[in-house]
């Protein structure tokens, strides 16, 4: 988790993974002269990927192994895009 620090964020724990079904939770990344903010799913951030190698090793070992999740983080501005669309449709 170098470079990286999950925040509190008032969407914290409402946004759902489509693929696992655990919670998104938003992170920063800083560079040098500005940051990153991106929302991943907790079962990735704790876990990674399923579909790794290791993965496959420990489903090997214990065929109910079933921890990470594929998918992709989600930027901040595509977040607040879709918050503003749901927003809006309910008006």
């Amino acid at each position: 988790n170098r470079g990286r620090k999950m925040v509190s964020d008032p969407l914290s724990g409402k946004i759902f993974c489509g693929v696992c079904g655990s919670v998104y939770l938003r992170n920063i990344r800083k560079r040098a002269h500005d940051k990153i903010l991106y929302w991943r799913c907790k079962e990735y951030l704790n876990f990674g990927r399923n579909d790794t190698p290791k993965a496959d090793l420990m489903r090997n070992i214990d065929p109910n192994y079933n921890r990470g999740c594929n998918n992709r983080q989600i930027s901040n501005e595509d977040i607040i895009k879709v918050m503003l669309l749901i927003f809006h449709q309910k008006k």
